[in-house]
């Protein structure tokens, strides 16, 4: 609720074949991935910056999962 930018469709994670994509949901006010905005699928990776909205999140992955 305190994040007005973010809509309940803004994007979405995919896991395939051990790897991790974010794919924007042709949301209004974007998604970004180390402060640049993605179009497109774009495979993350350890230690990536996730922003959406006013929100950062840092991409883990633990070294098993690697």
């Amino acid at each position: 609720d305190n994040q007005p930018e973010i809509s309940a469709q803004h994007c979405r994670l995919e896991l395939s074949k051990r790897n991790l994509f974010i794919v924007d949901n042709d949301s209004t006010n974007k998604t970004y991935v180390n402060g640049v905005s993605i179009n497109n699928r774009f495979l993350l990776k350890n230690g990536d910056t996730l922003g959406l909205g006013r929100a950062e999140y840092r991409i883990v992955f633990k070294e098993e999962d690697l």
